[in-house]
């Protein structure tokens, strides 16, 4: 993992860059209840296809991948000044990856990496709870994989993390929450049961890190 700043313009880190508008185009479209953006798997088709463009850091695909990101960025938190609700879906995949940040020292992978794992992590516990269906999880998971992004945590064991995740800000009286998609176009901020987030942590926290 790189440890160069955040530089799209650069292209210091291009998988950091790609990450972060992979994040909005592909997770906080399908949360957006405007009429052009109705479905995560709509907003999945525009970053696929952009995804060799933005990897290369051409300039016309970075510029309005970073403006669409900011332009949807806004509109939500335009609708939720005071972090109501619906503001937390901005926060897709940050439980998971606060948690990985947190346990390895900031900096050691980058925010748009760490957030890359967490949300696949919670697509997939989104899965184990009934809200979506697998094929959808993989269809994010290979995104992020074509992305340059890790699609898995730390291997540490699951107590590590919910000891992490219940010091998270979207935590209530140490019990974490997580943003769940809940289908196409439409997510939530939930409470989940330990069993189910159990076995998302056993299933993706395999990443071995270097001593």
């Amino acid at each position: 993992m790189s440890n160069s700043a955040y530089d799209p313009v650069t292209a210091v880190d291009e998988a950091a860059a790609t990450g972060e508008t992979a994040r909005i185009f592909a997770d906080i479209r399908s949360t957006m209840d405007i009429p052009l953006i109705t479905s995560i798997w709509r907003g999945l088709d525009g970053i696929e296809n952009d995804l060799p463009a933005l990897r290369a850091c051409q300039p016309a695909e970075l510029t309005a991948g970073v403006y669409g990101s900011c332009r949807i960025k806004s509109e939500v938190v335009a609708s939720d000044e005071r972090e109501a609700g619906r503001r937390a879906i901005l926060n897709f995949g940050h439980t998971f990856g606060h948690a990985i940040e947190s346990g390895l020292g900031y900096g050691k992978w980058l925010h748009g990496e760490a957030v890359g794992a967490g949300m696949v992590m919670a697509a997939d516990l989104s899965a184990r709870c009934g809200r979506i269906d697998t094929a959808r999880v993989s269809r994010l998971e290979q995104a992020c994989e074509r992305a340059g992004l890790p699609v898995r945590g730390p291997a540490w064991p699951a107590g590590r993390y919910l000891e992490l995740m219940a010091v998270d800000k979207k935590s209530v009286r140490g019990v974490p929450r997580f943003v769940l998609l809940d289908g196409p176009g439409a997510a939530s901020l939930q409470t989940v049961g330990r069993e189910p987030v159990v076995a998302t942590l056993e299933a993706l926290a395999t990443e071995v890190q270097p001593a």
